[in-house]
């Protein structure tokens, strides 16, 4: 819904507002590990972050058809999914906030739609 008051466009939307820190403690209860979103995101004082989470993926097929070169599939990106894994298994560099999200998103721990991360300490 775009508001016509202001001479600034400005379009009204529906996010989820979530602080990092208990962001941080479920990411650390799911997968056992400690996760800083601070580091993840380079985040400062007073940040705030927004991150569209879906339980989906635009796959990209350079043989396809002018136009239709990606599509949407299911499920977490298969690069997304081998850099948690990774992290998972081995203690790899920690993957990104979206890829963590996404991941959370596709195995029904957190619902999807726009969070708005507030870093704050």
């Amino acid at each position: 819904m775009t508001q016509s008051a202001s001479p600034l466009p400005i379009t009204l939307t529906t996010v989820l507002e979530v602080d990092y820190g208990p962001l941080e403690c479920l990411i650390a209860q799911h997968y056992g590990l400690p996760y800083s979103i601070a580091v993840a995101l380079e985040a400062k004082n007073g940040s705030y972050f927004k991150v569209t989470v879906a339980k989906t993926h635009q796959q990209y097929n350079p043989d396809a058809a002018p136009g239709s070169k990606f599509t949407t599939r299911d499920g977490l990106d298969p690069e997304a999914e081998e850099a948690v894994r990774a992290w998972r298994d081995s203690g790899a560099q920690e993957p990104g906030i979206n890829e963590v999200l996404h991941d959370l998103a596709c195995s029904n721990v957190i619902p999807t739609g726009t969070y708005l991360i507030r870093v704050s300490w």
